[in-house]
C-alpha cells in the first residue's frame, strides 16, 4: 500500500514495524495532518475485530480523540480553542513538531482514531486499543479469498509478515 500510495498520489510512505505500540508517535504524525494507512480486520460494519486475517482491509486514519479524566482545560495545549457550540470539546492547532510534549497523552486517556474503510461512506471513531488488537492478530488469509487471485493481492510470504503490527505513515513531500 505505501509504494501505491507514493505512485498514486506523490507523497512519501514510511512503513512503521512496531504498529501501534507507541501512541504518542501515531498521535503526533495524525497532529500533524497526516495520515497513516492501517491493515486490520473489519467486521460487517467496517469496526475493527479479530478474525485473524480472514476479514483483512485497509483503513485510512485522518485524525484523533481524546477523552481526558482530568479538568479538560488543564491538560490542553496552550493554542487549543473551546469549541463554541459543545463545552468540554476543545480543537487543537496543527502540530508544530517542537510543541509536541509526550507527557500529552496519560496514561488514563481514552484514546480513538478517525478512520474511513475503502467500502464505508462515513467516518467512523474507533477506540485505538481495538485497532492495535485487530492489526496485530492478522495472521492468515481467508481460504476463499485464497481462491480469487484476480481480486486480491496475497504476499507470498504471508500477511503475518506483510501486514501484522505494520501502519504506513503517509506525508507530503517537502
Amino acid at each position: 500500500m505505501g509504494k501505491l500510495s507514493e505512485s498514486m498520489c506523490g507523497c512519501l510512505c514510511k512503513v512503521k514495524e512496531d504498529g501501534f505500540m507507541d501512541k504518542s508517535s501515531i498521535v503526533r504524525h495524525l497532529w500533524k495532518c497526516s495520515p497513516i494507512l492501517v491493515p486490520y480486520d473489519a467486521d460487517s460494519n467496517h469496526e475493527p475485530c479479530c478474525k485473524l486475517g480472514h476479514k483483512a482491509h485497509w483503513a485510512v486514519i485522518t485524525g484523533f480523540l481524546i477523552g481526558k479524566d482530568v479538568s479538560v482545560s488543564e491538560a490542553m495545549p496552550n493554542d487549543s480553542k473551546q469549541d463554541d457550540s459543545i463545552q468540554n470539546l476543545y480543537h487543537l492547532a496543527p502540530l508544530q513538531v517542537s510543541a509536541w510534549k509526550d507527557s500529552f497523552l496519560s496514561p488514563g486517556d481514552c484514546l480513538y482514531v478517525l478512520a474511513k474503510q475503502g467500502k464505508s461512506e462515513h467516518l467512523q471513531a474507533w477506540l485505538y486499543d481495538d485497532l492495535q488488537d485487530s492489526n496485530k492478530q492478522l495472521l492468515f488469509v481467508d481460504p476463499e479469498r485464497t481462491k480469487d487471485s484476480d481480486n486480491y493481492v496475497i504476499p507470498d510470504e504471508g500477511i503475518e509478515a506483510v501486514l501484522a503490527n505494520k501502519v504506513v505513515f503517509l506525508s507530503k513531500r517537502t
